[in-house]
């Protein structure tokens, strides 16, 4: 069963090393992605809730404009450096 295991962590230890590369591809696509859809929906929330006045108070869509505005931001920025980054 300890053979079983060492080949298992060799195999996988080298199959890492080979696609290391598409790997750090792979996450940098998921999180701005999800950075994107993030803001995307926030920003749809923001804008059908503005317009329901009686679901939400004030502050509540005033911190929903804000958070949409940080998370557009932050979005922004994370594609930024991950494109003028070398990655892999």
């Amino acid at each position: 069963m300890c053979l079983i295991s060492l080949g298992v962590a060799i195999l996988v230890t080298v199959l890492l090393r080979l696609f290391a590369g598409i790997i750090v591809w792979i996450l940098v696509s998921v999180i701005s992605l999800t950075g994107i859809g993030g803001s995307i929906a926030l920003w749809g929330l923001w804008l059908t809730k503005r317009n329901d006045p009686g679901s939400w108070t004030e502050s509540q869509v005033a911190s929903l404009l804000i958070a949409s505005i940080v998370s557009s931001v932050l979005t922004v920025r994370t594609n930024h450096l991950t494109s003028t980054n070398e990655v892999g």
